[in-house]
């Protein structure tokens, strides 16, 4: 175990020293650029998180719901002018508005 740990120590800061080579010409910074791409899934996370909280729906909603959320993001980074933290609030309302609104499914009794 202590060998196989050296090595994914190892290849995880070759991968992040690859990382940091690829975005140095970015003008944007990286933590600017890393808070960008996790607003794409923490967004679905919490509407999901949600979801739970207020005891509506169940897999079947949070997985419809966590696919819209996504959708939704992914138009508005590509489609509009609109900040990336925003990407979170917009994602998480998207997830819980569409997974409350699937209805459950009838389980079949045997």
């Amino acid at each position: 175990y202590l060998r196989i740990s050296r090595l994914l120590t190892i290849a995880a800061g070759l991968a992040q020293i690859g990382v940091a080579l690829s975005l140095r010409g970015q003008t944007r910074s990286a933590v600017d650029t890393a808070l960008s791409v996790a607003s794409f899934i923490n967004g679905p996370i919490l509407g999901v998180f949600l979801l739970g909280t207020a005891k509506r729906g169940g897999p079947r909603a949070a997985l419809f719901g966590m696919s819209a959320g996504l959708a939704v993001i992914i138009t508005v980074r590509f489609a509009t002018a609109v900040a990336w933290p925003w990407y979170t609030v917009i994602g998480s309302l998207t997830t819980f508005a569409v997974g409350a609104l699937i209805p459950e499914r009838e389980h079949a009794t045997t």
